[in-house]
């Protein structure tokens, strides 16, 4: 609870610091969106002092920079008299809503109870990316005192804007503290949807929009997660948003208009936290030009307009691809190897890195994707979510929670349906369009679409307040925020609140709920002067000993091609510091655990020819080595075996 507290109060004091030093600039929006969108840019510049960790040896004492730059913004405005106490209170003073509204702001603020009890609960399986690297990379800069490359966990390599918070968070409050800012943001976010669509639509569109948001499941789900797919989605949706009133108002930036540098702050976040962030950059770019070069005389201001956008939100964003070039050689590692290259990877793990990406949705061929099933793709988000999210995707068994929920289809159907929309509509819907196509063809995950489930999430307001189905639009918002919380009530509220409310221990629960963590412990007991190698795990976070994820697909850094026999292999690791491997057998084949349990006879030769795939080549390994006595079992668990290099 302390961490979450910490981590509210500063970002509470971050939202400020940029409220009051962008005072006049931000005037021009809606009360609530002021604030909303002044607390994305606060986390936005926070993760962005967090790029500080690069200096060796900076990160032990980083932890006050952002603090001191919250605090040093405050004294500079309050010297120039920019804090204008009596105006920020009325100003935050909202007037009292109609009974109506009242209902429906206590629907939203019920909602959020589920982020918050997920954000003050230990993560588990659920928060699978949150433990195998939004965490683990931190955590392991934290221990190391810097931000350096890790090999094996290539996607600490990703644009990591939103992990650099989780630096502080962890740093001052652990996985709360860490989790608090995509709480933190998703308050930001009910703010700026509620003002963008009172701004543009009015009060009673602007209380639909935040319902939908609210209701969306995959937001709230993710919302109390270590993921990041929340916050990076308000970046790129309100980027958009931003875009679209430059549109609007024809590309025309004046000396005082916001238009433009919050659209680059924006979607500058969405570059710097995730690298579909320039999928929703190119489409920006796109509409831009486009409807800013159909029917204008001016077109050379049109695009120096875009231009601008364009090349400023790419120069925020540009460290963390420099760094990957310093570091791979591929500004988008891992992807992209066929055109880029990479260093530390290779044809054959980018190949099933894709396949792996591919996996999601539907419309699959032997020669990608098979585009007629656009519409089978983006409609079965809502009536067969569990083909776009883990686990057992291609079974359609993934998690519920990864549901955008069939309002924010809706949204997008009945604003189709109008007819003719307006230009900043206009630009939405084929921002939506266009984001799709990328979506539908690159990787078809749920989580991908939060952006646009923000949009049309701010969208459905007007649909509602509309004189064409206005009122059967409403139920279904009542309904879906109904649903949305017995959803993630009965799969998650219910197991998470024994733990939040002190009825169950810390380790009581992950050991319930997280088969590596009891396992975690003796590791950190029997490793503690040495290095483990993980095989089929993930799950390091919870170590406190040095480690490393040894499977073939995840780096070239052991050369596994090479290695002949378990001498080979047994002498190649304990030359790298290796002293322990991990076997996690819950993964395996029957086939194969009968062999770790000695219910098979092993033969080095016959498991080679009857298993050539590199990517099993390190259990062949690992056998003889043992046989050979190399390597020796230390310890047994329940369903995976701790082995000691000799």
């Amino acid at each position: 609870m302390v961490g979450l507290l910490l981590t509210f109060a500063f970002s509470v004091c971050a939202m400020f610091a940029v409220r009051v030093a962008a005072w006049r600039w931000l005037d021009a929006l809606d009360p609530a969106e002021r604030y909303g969108v002044a607390g994305l840019i606060g986390l936005a510049i926070a993760g962005y002092c967090g790029l500080l960790g690069i200096i060796r040896g900076s990160l032990p004492n980083l932890v006050v920079v952002p603090v001191l730059i919250v605090l040093l913004t405050l004294v500079i405005a309050y010297s120039k008299n920019r804090i204008r106490t009596a105006e920020a209170i009325v100003e935050l003073r909202f007037k009292a809503p109609e009974f109506k509204w009242k209902l429906v702001l206590a629907s939203c603020l019920l909602l959020s109870l589920v982020p918050l009890v997920a954000a003050l609960a230990p993560p588990d399986m659920m928060d699978w990316d949150s433990l195998a690297y939004h965490f683990a990379a931190p955590k392991l800069w934290l221990h190391r005192g810097e931000i350096t490359f890790i090999p094996f966990i290539h996607q600490s390599n990703f644009p990591f804007l939103i992990e650099n918070l989780y630096l502080w968070g962890l740093s001052w409050g652990g996985e709360s503290g860490a989790k608090g800012f995509t709480l933190v943001g998703f308050g930001f976010g009910m703010l700026a949807v509620f003002g963008i669509a009172r701004r543009w639509y009015g009060t009673s569109a602007a209380w639909w929009s935040l319902l939908a948001f609210c209701s969306v499941p995959v937001l709230l789900w993710e919302s109390g997660t270590g993921y990041v797919d929340a916050v990076h989605g308000l970046f790129a949706a309100f980027g958009t948003c931003y875009c679209a009133e430059l549109a609007y108002q024809r590309l025309s930036v004046g000396a005082r208009s916001i238009t433009l540098p919050l659209a680059v702050a924006m979607l500058a976040g969405a570059i710097s936290s995730k690298y579909t962030g320039l999928q929703t950059l190119t489409a920006c770019v796109l509409l831009l030009l486009g409807f800013g070069l159909v029917g204008r005389s001016d077109r050379w201001r049109a695009i120096r307009s875009t231009l601008i956008l364009a090349v400023s939100a790419l120069i925020i964003a540009s460290p963390w691809y420099i760094r990957n070039m310093i570091n791979t050689g591929n500004p988008v590692y891992p992807f992209l190897y066929e055109h880029l290259g990479g260093r530390g990877w290779d044809q054959w793990r980018a190949d099933i890195y894709r396949e792996e990406q591919q996996t999601f949705g539907v419309g699959k061929t032997p020669r990608g994707r098979d585009a007629r099933a656009l519409p089978h793709a983006v409609f079965g988000l809502a009536y067969q979510p569990g083909r776009y999210i883990n686990p057992l995707q291609e079974q359609g068994g993934g998690v519920p929670m990864g549901a955008l929920g069939l309002v924010v289809l809706v949204s997008g159907v009945a604003w189709l349906a109008r007819g003719r929309p307006g230009t900043r509509e206009g630009f939405l819907l084929g921002a939506i369009v266009i984001g799709l196509v990328f979506w539908f063809f690159l990787s078809q995950q749920s989580r991908y679409l939060t952006g646009s489930s923000i949009i049309l999430a701010v969208l459905f307001g007007q649909a509602v307040v509309g004189k064409r189905m206005g009122l059967l639009l409403a139920a279904l918002c009542v309904s879906q925020a109904i649903y949305s919380f017995w959803l993630l009530k009965t799969n998650q509220l219910d197991d998470q609140l024994p733990v939040v409310l002190g009825r169950e221990s810390r380790d009581e629960y992950l050991t319930k709920r997280v088969p590596f963590f009891g396992a975690s412990m003796a590791l950190n007991e029997s490793c503690k002067d040495g290095k483990v190698a993980l095989y089929d795990e993930v799950f390091g976070y919870f170590l406190d000993v040095p480690y490393f994820w040894a499977n073939p697909g995840h780096s070239t850094f052991i050369p596994y091609e090479s290695l002949v026999d378990g001498l080979d292999y047994a002498a190649w690791m304990k030359s790298h510091g290796f002293t322990h491997a991990y076997v996690n057998l819950a993964y395996q084949t029957p086939e194969s655990r009968a062999l770790w349990i000695g219910e098979t006879p092993f033969r080095l030769e016959a498991w080679s020819r009857s298993n050539p795939d590199l990517s099993v080549k390190w259990i062949g390994l690992l056998l003889d080595a043992e046989q050979k006595g190399l390597i020796v079992r230390i310890q047994a668990f329940r369903r995976s075996i701790l082995f000691k290099i000799q």
